[in-house]
Formats: C-alpha cells, structure tokens, sequence
C-alpha cells in the first residue's frame, strides 16, 4: 500500500488504538517522531477504560522516548507505567534501574517502592528479592496471611530470619488447628511441625506446640495418632 493510502487509511481510523499504535511506529519510520509522539500521548487519553491498551501505547511511548535520547520524559514514562498501568513490573523495574547511575538508585528506588505500595493489590515481594531487599520483604511474608509467602520465600529468608520465620509457622499452624478437619488434615500440620523441626529452635516449639494440642483437644483422635507418628 503507498504511504499517501496508508496516512489517509490510518487518519481516518484513529479512534482504533491498533491504528494508533501502528500508525505511530508508521511515523518513526518515515523520521517524523513528533508525530509519532503525539499520536500516543493522544491515544493515551482516549483508551483510560483499557488497561492493556493503555499499557501498551505507554510503553511504545517510553520506547520513542528513549530512542529520541529524552531521558526524563522516559524516565517519567516508566514511572508511571511502574505505579499506573503496570504495577511492579520485574522488567520495567529494571530498566528503570538501568537508566540511573548506581549512587542515584537507591533513593529513586525508594520513592518508587512507597508509590507502588500505594495501590494496595499489588505484590511488591518480588521486587524486594530482585533488589536484595531482605527486611521488607520479611515484614511482607511475615505480615501475609497463611504459610503459602512464607514457603517460596523461605530459602532466602531463613539463613539470616530463622527465630522470625519460626514465630510465624508457630502461629500460622497454631491457627490452623483451632477448626477439626479430617485425617489428611492432622497429616498436613504434622507435616509443617516436620518442616518447622529444621529449625534451631524448632524442637522445643514443637514439642511446646504438641503439648499445648494435647491438653487442648484430646478428643480428637485422629489428631492425636498422626501426633503420634511424629519423629523427633
């Protein structure tokens, strides 16, 4: 199709964010990058009730920027793609990273976690394993509820959180107990006391744990025979 049917084709259907995208990329091809620009600052404007799309024409934005060497207007394109239309992105986060020198990243990082966090369904623990985070994420898996953040994380945690990470399987498993539930249960939490055995302190824990389910609820016998079985 010749460049004249594919302006007029594309000037006509703007409205259709496809267009738009291709449109833009149509533009920088042809050298005309301001064009390109306003097409998508535009298109931004009139997609806000599409997530994706919105994601979509911010990241070809950030992309147009960075290659026209604005290294603020892409840096502020990634901030808000980060905070706005895609919370926390691993790569994203890195490459904002990568456009800061290292004795500026950690105060830009810092102010980029708090805006984050801001929106309160957004999983930041990812972000503090990249960056080596260790004392939020701990507050983070410790804060979470179940034992699900406490298993992915524990590896990494434990070498240097171990007595944390133990005060959290003690309550979590503690709380597990307070409802009946079927043998396969009963294996389940015995199986957690197995795994919280590992531990340093793990021992008397457990042991203070079985106790305290012992005088709590004898009647539960098929609690107290996986109990049973409990290797020490």
């Amino acid at each position: 199709m010749p460049d004249k049917q594919i302006i007029k084709f594309c000037g006509a259907n703007l409205a259709i964010p496809q267009v738009r995208l291709f449109y833009s990329q149509f533009c920088l091809q042809h050298q005309d990058e301001a064009h390109a620009v306003q097409l998508l600052k535009d298109g931004k404007k009139l997609v806000t009730d599409d997530p994706s799309m919105l994601a979509e024409l911010s990241r070809q934005l950030k992309d147009v920027y960075q290659q026209l060497g604005e290294q603020q207007l892409y840096r502020q394109e990634l901030w808000q793609l980060l905070t706005e239309y895609a919370p926390a992105d691993e790569m994203l986060f890195s490459e904002l990273k990568q456009s800061y020198p290292t004795t500026d990243w950690p105060a830009v990082r810092e102010q980029l976690l708090t805006a984050i966090a801001k929106n309160s369904n957004v999983d930041l623990k990812p972000l503090y394993v990249q960056e080596n985070l260790l004392n939020p994420l701990l507050k983070a898996v410790v804060a979470a509820d179940g034992l699900w953040d406490l298993r992915i994380y524990e590896p990494l945690l434990k070498p240097r959180f171990s007595d944390l990470l133990l005060a959290k399987y003690d309550h979590e498993v503690r709380k597990m107990a307070t409802t009946t539930g079927t043998r396969r249960k009963y294996q389940q939490l015995v199986g957690i006391l197995k795994r919280m055995l590992a531990y340093p302190a793990g021992k008397s824990t457990v042991q203070a744990i079985v106790h305290d389910w012992q005088q709590q609820y004898p009647r539960r016998s098929a609690m107290m025979d996986e109990l049973s079985r409990l290797n020490w």
